[in-house]
């Protein structure tokens, strides 16, 4: 759609570990030479949850075989929020 844009992070914005942001924009036009203007914004970052997560089961038990990759992942959970 025309005049909308999309703004993502390099990173995961965490409000544990900061509570505001400041976001850079840089836009630039393809002229010789180019025109560009920068703006800075200051996000606040909202908690949304301060509760504990609540999960399907009370216990998970997992079996993992020998020489797996450092990265390698053994099981995911969900929140059942």
């Amino acid at each position: 759609m025309s005049g909308q844009y999309k703004l993502t992070t390099t990173r995961r914005l965490d409000y544990e570990v900061e509570r505001s942001s400041v976001v850079v924009i840089v836009c630039s036009d393809s002229g010789q030479p180019p025109l560009t203007t920068r703006v800075n914004i200051s996000v606040a970052i909202v908690d949304r949850n301060d509760n504990s997560p609540q999960f399907e089961q009370s216990r998970y038990e997992l079996h993992v075989a020998e020489n797996k990759p450092p990265d390698f992942v053994v099981h995911r959970v969900n929140d059942s929020l």
